[in-house]
């Protein structure tokens, strides 16, 4: 009788043992990071965090307002600015503070033609102002390539479109041209002088607020302290590289990325 009634309080002990054994030798990775979840678009080699979100439904203090992410279909993360619309993302720089976006149809100054990011979280260091212009072929004079750049996907062979950041320009083709709109450009997409215009890259948006940059700096994460504050707290990160048991263990305690 007394053995039996022991075996079972042994099995408990046993048991008890290693429940506080698994929390004590992974405490130190995982309970000092924050809670906010980590996802990967299928097509994206960036992870999406603080203050970036993904979910419908984040907890409260990961959703960080102007910062929602999504996956297209095809597996790429998708910005939207409320009053520029849709851009796919290239990279995230936590560090920098920098977000690289591109046009979903490969055609950027078509989005620049009515480009702004008010109401949202980023900024640009500077704008130049560039004029779009609709032409013939014989209309364009001189080499246009020298202080002006051909958009082809705003044109077509028989009405080429050109832009240009040189006033003097734009007003001497002016009669000869339909001018489409004079766009403020951020200065990102321009060289340095200003000729010629590079309007097919990506397009380089950065955020002062929430400023994580020297936590970054330190290997840490950020997120908001609580689900009820919006002063925004340190955490140490993870470790990126995990073997197959802190894996499954990060699966467990939802650390882990997500795919989506």
């Amino acid at each position: 009788m007394g053995s039996n009634a022991f075996f079972p309080i042994s099995l408990l002990l046993l048991f008890f043992f290693f429940f506080i054994f698994f929390i004590f030798l992974y405490a130190p990775v995982y309970g000092s990071s924050s809670s906010c979840p980590v996802s990967v678009c299928n097509s994206s080699s960036f992870m999406v965090r603080f203050p970036f979100w993904q979910q419908d439904q984040p907890p409260p203090n990961c959703s960080h307002p102007g910062f929602k992410l999504s996956c297209s279909d095809q597996g790429s993360t998708v910005l939207i600015l409320p009053r520029a619309g849709e851009f796919l993302v290239r990279n995230i720089n936590f560090t920098a503070q920098s977000i690289r976006v591109y046009d979903p149809e490969g055609c950027l100054p078509r989005q620049l033609l009515r480009f702004s990011i008010s109401g949202s979280p980023f900024f640009v260091d500077s704008y130049v102002n560039c004029t779009f212009l609709r032409c013939r072929p014989e209309e364009i004079t001189g080499s246009p390539s020298i202080s002006a750049a051909t958009v082809d996907c705003l044109g077509n062979s028989s009405r080429p479109v050109i832009a240009t950041s040189s006033e003097a320009l734009a007003n001497s083709m002016a009669e000869k041209c339909e001018k489409i709109a004079t766009s403020s450009v951020p200065v990102s997409m321009v060289k340095e002088d200003g000729n010629p215009l590079k309007l097919s890259g990506d397009l380089q948006l950065k955020w002062d607020v929430p400023d994580c940059r020297r936590r970054e700096e330190e290997g840490g994460i950020c997120a908001f302290d609580s689900n009820f504050s919006q002063q925004i707290g340190c955490f140490h990160s993870p470790p990126a590289d995990l073997g197959p048991k802190s894996q499954f263990l990060a699966i467990l305690s939802g650390e882990n990325p997500a795919v989506l």
